[in-house]
């Protein structure tokens, strides 16, 4: 667990994996921000809970291999990066649903690497009343799943794509009642629907 007075810095060279009837969260209820950096994948069999009162946990997934986001336990995170590598090739792989919270109404950041939907289970909204910014060495992409972007009334909020969509099976919702736009603002932006929908 986080158990601190003072935001924490965790970096992890590998794997997290929770065990059934084991919990990995936050003990105290304080106004800062702890920090997890994760180079392999996060296996959930027990209970992971990022969110307590005013104190987080922001995490990120790095490295250059593929990773996933998987298990039968509970997942809720505050929010999630995904800077793998330095193009759209390591991918990670999101496997079951997680409970998502979001900051100013953003779940993700996705800087480097293919964030990818890869489960039937998998509902997420990646943003809210949120703009979502995927920079051009990144993709978002949905194998199976949904993912929900720009899930509001707020016309005004749009997906900026630098970089790539990837729609290979499932759903990949933009905007909830009409108005919202993919804005494709760079020669290398890429959209590749080959099944499912967009």
């Amino acid at each position: 667990a986080f158990y601190s007075y003072s935001a924490q810095n965790l970096i992890v060279k590998g794997d997290v994996n929770v065990a059934s009837g084991a919990y990995f969260n936050i003990k105290r209820n304080a106004n800062f921000t702890n920090q997890l950096t994760i180079y392999g994948s996060m296996n959930v069999d027990g209970e992971l809970n990022f969110v307590n009162g005013n104190q987080e946990v922001a995490t990120t997934f790095t490295g250059t291999a593929d990773a996933s986001i998987k298990g039968a336990g509970n997942i809720t995170l505050y929010t999630l990066t995904c800077d793998k590598g330095s193009n759209a090739t390591p991918v990670l792989s999101i496997e079951r649903n997680i409970t998502a919270t979001y900051q100013g109404g953003v779940f993700l950041n996705l800087l480097n690497g293919t964030f990818r939907a890869d489960g039937e289970g998998v509902n997420i909204d990646i943003t809210r009343d949120s703009d979502l910014d995927i920079a051009s060495t990144a993709c978002l992409s949905v194998k199976a799943g949904t993912f929900n972007v720009c899930n509001t009334n707020n016309h005004d909020r749009n997906v900026l794509l630098h970089g790539k969509i990837e729609v290979l099976g499932g759903d990949l919702n933009i905007g909830n009642g009409g108005g919202n736009d993919i804005e494709c603002s760079l020669s290398q932006s890429y959209i590749d629907v080959q099944g499912g929908t967009l």
